[in-house]
């Protein structure tokens, strides 16, 4: 099995639960299962180490962005060329699967996504975190399609 892991925590987070959760299990689901193949896409500068294990390969994303200049005529293009130039990298095939340590979505995937959910605050208790930051946050959360069952009464995740 091929499971491509957006590294974006690490560069948000030096420590944190989030990114201890994935430094652990990484490893252990490696040695679970030795078929595994761990691609893990880093974009920029990590504040912290990333997990390593055998099974487990390091990729930083090709910085598309210091190849389009000037900046201002290119931005909107950007993340169409850091699709393709990651779909490219990665090899992106069916039977791969996506999952991403904070709530990113690759623009186009031929294979499944995951999406771990760790805080679910600011969904069921927005009238407490109000705001542009807490909003921005929220938005951030929607196009990995977890807002829907986040959002329902009564709804449970596993």
């Amino acid at each position: 099995m091929r499971v491509v892991v957006d590294g974006i925590i690490y560069q948000k987070q030096s420590q944190g639960g989030i990114s201890r959760l994935f430094s652990e299990i990484l490893p252990r689901m490696c040695d679970l299962d030795s078929s595994l193949e761990v691609t893990l896409l880093a974009a920029g500068w990590c504040k912290q180490p990333l997990p390593a294990h055998p099974h487990i390969r390091q990729v930083r994303a090709f910085p598309v962005e210091n190849l389009l200049r000037p900046r201002r005529i290119w931005r909107p293009l950007v993340p169409r060329v850091r699709a393709v130039a990651q779909g490219l990298q990665l090899g992106n095939r069916p039977g791969s699967i996506w999952h991403s340590t904070y709530y990113t979505m690759p623009r186009s995937w031929n294979g499944s996504i995951v999406v771990t959910v760790v805080d679910i605050t600011h969904e069921r208790l927005p009238q407490f975190l109000v705001g542009r930051t807490n909003d921005r946050f929220r938005q951030q959360k929607r196009p990995s399609g977890t807002w829907s069952a986040l959002t329902r009464r009564g709804s449970h995740l596993a």
